[in-house]
C-alpha cells in the first residue's frame, strides 16, 4: 500500500491554523526508551496551505527484534496497522507527536497596551481555533480600542468612523478596522457562509496591526524621541561665569 498522498486535517506550526496536511514519506526505526523496545515511525507531511513540512513521531511498544531481521533496521513505510493507528481519530488521540516545528507562543501585546484591551485580545486567542469564536472576540477587542479612544461604544461602525475623521486611524488603517468588524458580525450570526479556517491568521495579523498603530507605534516614537533629545544639563549660579 503506497502511503503517499494521504491527508489529514491538524494543526500547522508554521501557519498556526488547522491545514489539510500531505503525507509524502514515513520511516521507521527500532530502538529503546526506557530499557524498553520500541519501535518509531516518522511521518513527513506536507501542509497544503503554506507548502512547508511536518514532522510527527509514532512510539509504539513492541518486542526486541531479531537483529537477523532485515527489517530490523532503518526502514521506508510503516506497516498497515502502524498507518491505522496514526490516522484513527486525529494524530494525537493515536499517540502522535508532532516533532516539528513546535508550536510557537501566540504574539502578546506589549505592555503599554491598555489593560482592557489584552483581557479583550487574550479572550479571543483562548478561543482561536474555532475561527467564527474568534472573529467575533477579536470584533470586541475593536470595540474596547474604539471605547478606550473615546468611541462612544454604541455603534462600531460610526465609532470608527469619527475616530478616522479625528485622526485616530488613518484611513488604510480604518479599513482594516471595518473588515474585522465585518468578519466578526458573519463570526456573530448564522450564515451559510462561516469564517473559514485559513482566515483566521489573517484577522490575528490584522488586529495586531490596528493596535500597532493606535498604541504600540507612539509608545515607541516617543521611546526614541526621549533618546534622540540630548540632555542639556541645568546651568546654576555656582557654574555661572564671572
Amino acid at each position: 500500500m503506497s502511503v503517499k498522498g494521504i491527508l489529514i486535517q491538524e494543526r500547522c506550526n508554521h501557519y498556526r491554523n488547522r491545514t489539510n496536511q500531505r503525507l509524502e514519506r514515513e520511516y521507521w526505526f527500532h530502538g529503546s526508551k526506557d530499557e524498553e523496545a520500541y519501535r518509531f515511525t516518522y511521518f513527513f507531511f506536507i501542509c497544503e496551505f503554506c507548502k512547508h513540512p511536518l514532522l510527527y513521531c509514532l512510539e509504539t511498544s513492541t518486542e526486541y527484534p531479531d537483529p537477523e531481521d532485515p527489517e530490523y533496521g532503518f526502514s521506508d513505510g510503516s506497516d498497515a496497522e502502524t498507518r491505522q493507528f496514526f490516522f484513527s481519530g486525529g494524530y494525537e488521540h493515536g499517540g502522535v507527536e508532532l516533532v516539528w516545528p513546535k508550536r510557537s507562543p501566540e504574539r502578546a501585546l506589549s505592555e503599554v497596551v491598555p489593560s482592557k484591551i489584552k483581557t479583550a485580545y487574550n479572550r479571543a486567542l483562548k478561543v482561536k481555533s474555532e475561527p467564527n469564536s474568534f472573529a467575533v472576540q477579536i470584533r470586541r477587542t475593536l470595540e474596547a480600542i474604539c471605547i478606550d479612544r473615546g468611541g462612544a461604544g454604541k455603534n462600531l461602525q460610526e465609532d470608527l468612523k469619527k475616530l478616522s475623521q479625528a485622526g485616530e486611524f488613518p484611513p488604510v488603517v480604518a479599513e482594516i478596522a471595518l473588515e474585522l468588524k465585518d468578519i466578526g458580525n458573519t463570526g456573530a450570526h448564522v450564515r451559510s457562509q462561516a469564517v473559514q479556517d485559513d482566515q483566521v491568521q489573517a484577522i490575528d495579523d490584522f488586529s495586531h496591526l490596528v493596535v500597532n498603530y493606535v498604541y504600540e507605534a507612539p509608545a515607541r516614537l516617543e521611546a526614541y524621541r526621549r533618546l534622540l533629545t540630548p540632555e542639556i544639563p541645568e546651568i546654576t549660579s555656582d557654574d555661572a561665569v564671572n
